[in-house]
């Protein structure tokens, strides 16, 4: 038995997999578990909690052990190098959608197991497998190049890389495929393909330009430790050769020190913009205050919402939401959206008209209970709306507008009689597709969609299960979130699931069950934050877990948990760069990402506040109590504004800050960075 091999199975056995029953994707993930529920990962302590707990994402598994699958007959003829056999059955896993489960509870598709096993082989028996396929695969790399599409070729290509990973055309595949990438935005990715293309290919291990394509891509994705590291590499071993960008030769040292430079204005978020240093603004830098409501309409809207007893909910279909960049500001409020002057506030096209929207709602505003998802995206020249109904509030369309003239450039459904699902949470725009979740109107289940961004087209769909909703009421509290990592789209459920798919077959990567907190249906938990949260950066995915209110963090390729951390019920996952992951609630508090141990914590903001907005070095705030400015590097309060004691979310436009009101958004300016420190 070669050693290798040995240990594999002996660590697939160890895991204790189950498999899971196929066809789940048809059914949506909502089958009851019948061998028992996601075993708790080693650090949870006994839960015990007064309210009950949800169950909401469950699979059907059956008893068949993990050597009793094709998986493990494959290890047995590794074992005996009967090479050709070996090949031919893990081949077949390729197809294998079945899911299996591990000690930790992880759900993963028999089919990932297929390239663990390919690297697993010792080397005579992938040299059988390149001599096997070396031709089929440069065959098809042949043909990949011949599409046109964009699309068709990343697909071809990323299925090359998987089914042939040992073959002398994957890492071209990969570099080919890291260009695509880098074109359609996707950084990450294309870092990893074209670290992916030089380790593969001993002949381009060190290829000069293959370094320069990662060094850019890894600088475009803000992910400067992983920059830091190639480039002291980089350094090393090309202090004087020369690489062509862009048609501009220059040595890579100097390419290095370039990039380098760009980090200090690097964006925290797509909707933060990077011109000049994040800082406290003072009353008398107010450029504009724009009112989006008016007197008229919040007076009827307190009214009904009295009536109705739910005031607090009112107040959240009041407030505007806001999206920017560098020089562009949008606004959403009661079903209309409207593009502002960034200097003066006027509008310069607005779509739906509020009062309209209001007067339309009146009669069913009672329905604000069965939930509210406006939600508003900016992707290039696209502006992704997500309004709700005028009949249905708890229904949202989206709508793809121009950004430069309001007009609508597709809606979906389409048709609004017969389609039978409607989204609910915010979108996502990945590349050239935005993916969203909807929920059924008949039964409450949630499904993943993908639209293709030009037309709006239905590309994919794949079902989540069955949504957590108020018996009482009917109504979603809290709507999915969805995040994009390196190579994988992370959902996490309202139901009590964090799911990884491949965002380019829609097919599960792997999956964790979470048990939710019942939420508390009275008014004051619709003030509450949302009791969980998903962000993915780096290779890492960190979720905010409610069912022990503590916040895990995994590794995005194969889901191994990596650390935990306690944290207040009220607080979530705000942010995460490459050194900390920062939690928000009444502090905010930095955890390193490689540990989960507490750097520092920040007691500054008050029980309440908004939306807050970072960048490379700083985070600024609005609380209850004050505006505060915090270095990142070491959690201390460099500047502070008390006169600004009111709780808002922030948006940053330039060299402005946008405060969002309960109906109505104020510009400031921020000076010059001149702060002294606080003791």
């Amino acid at each position: 038995m070669h050693p290798k091999t040995s240990h594999l199975l002996k660590l697939c056995i160890a895991s204790n997999l189950f498999i899971a029953s196929a066809g789940h994707a048809e059914r949506g993930f909502q089958a009851q578990l019948v061998c028992g529920v996601g075993q708790p990962m080693i650090w949870n302590p006994e839960v015990t909690h007064e309210q009950p707990m949800i169950n909401g994402f469950s699979l059907v598994a059956g008893h068949d052990k993990i050597e009793e699958t094709p998986a493990g007959e494959a290890i047995n003829l590794i074992e005996k190098g009967e090479w050709v056999k070996a090949i031919q059955t893990i081949e077949s896993l390729g197809v294998q959608q079945t899911l299996v489960r591990d000690r930790d509870g992880m759900l993963r598709p028999l089919s990932r197991l297929k390239a663990e096993l390919l690297w697993t082989m010792p080397e005579e028996g992938q040299r059988a497998f390149r001599k096997l396929n070396n031709v089929a695969a440069q065959n098809k790399l042949e043909h990949a190049d011949t599409f046109e599409s964009l699309t068709e070729r990343a697909k071809a290509y990323t299925k090359l890389v998987s089914d042939y990973p040992l073959c002398d055309a994957a890492p071209r595949a990969a570099e080919r495929l890291g260009d695509i990438r880098f074109e359609q935005g996707r950084f990450e990715q294309a870092a990893e393909m074209y670290r992916f293309a030089a380790e593969r290919n001993t002949l381009a291990s060190d290829d000069p330009m293959l370094m320069a394509r990662r060094l850019i891509a890894l600088a475009r994705a803000n992910r400067w430790q992983a920059f830091d590291d190639l480039a002291t590499y980089a350094n090393f071993r090309h202090p004087g050769t020369p690489v062509s960008i862009g048609g501009e030769e220059q040595r890579l040292p100097s390419l290095i020190e370039k990039l380098a430079e760009s980090r200090r204005d690097i964006p925290a978020t797509q909707t933060n913009a990077s011109a000049g240093p994040l800082t406290v603004p003072s009353l008398n830098d107010r450029q504009f205050k724009r009112e989006l409501i008016g007197k008229r309409v919040q007076t009827n809207l307190e009214a009904w919402a009295s009536r109705y007893s739910i005031s607090l909910a009112v107040k959240q279909l009041m407030k505007p939401i806001v999206t920017a960049d560098d020089q562009r500001l949008f606004t959403l409020t009661l079903g209309s959206v409207a593009r502002l002057n960034p200097e003066t506030g006027t509008e310069l096209w607005r779509i739906g008209d509020p009062d309209a929207h209001a007067s339309q709602i009146q009669n069913r505003i009672g329905n604000l209970r069965n939930g509210y998802h406006p939600s508003l995206t900016l992707a290039g020249d696209t502006l992704i709306a997500c309004i709700p109904s005028e009949n249905s509030p708890e229904l949202s369309d989206i709508h793809a507008l121009s950004s430069e003239d309001g007009t609508t450039k597709w809606r979906w459904p389409i048709n609004q009689s017969t389609q039978s699902h409607r989204a609910i949470g915010k979108p996502i725009v990945v590349g050239q597709t935005v993916y969203s979740v909807t929920k059924s109107l008949q039964d409450n289940q949630l499904q993943l969609i993908a639209l293709a961004v030009d037309t709006g087209k239905q590309v994919g769909s794949l079902a989540l299960g069955t949504a957590v909703i108020n018996a009482n009421a009917g109504s979603i509290d809290f709507a999915p979130r969805l995040a994009m990592g390196q190579n994988l789209l992370i959902v996490q459920t309202n139901n009590g699931a964090i799911i990884a798919i491949d965002p380019d077959n829609l097919s599960v990567a792997w999956a964790h069950e979470q048990q939710i907190r019942q939420p508390n249906y009275s008014e004051l938990s619709l003030a509450k934050r949302h009791p969980g949260n998903v962000i993915a950066r780096g290779g890492m995915v960190v979720a905010k877990d409610s069912r022990t209110h503590r916040v895990i963090a995994y590794q995005e390729q194969d889901a191994r948990p990596l650390w935990s951390f306690e944290i207040d019920g009220d607080s979530t996952v705000a942010y995460m760069d490459d050194r900390h992951v920062y939690l928000l609630g009444e502090q905010l508090i930095a955890l390193d990402k490689r540990t989960g141990e507490k750097v520092w914590w920040s007691p500054h903001i008050g029980k309440t506040m908004g939306q807050p907005v970072f960048t490379a070095d700083a985070c600024l705030i609005a609380g209850n109590r004050r505006l505060c400015r915090i270095d990142l590097a070491t959690g201390r309060l460099t500047q502070r504004q008390d006169t600004f004691n009111q709780a808002a979310d922030l948006t940053r436009l330039g060299n402005m800050i946008i405060f969002t009101g309960e109906d109505n958004i104020s510009a400031y300016n921020m000076p010059a960075h001149t702060h002294k420190r606080q003791p």
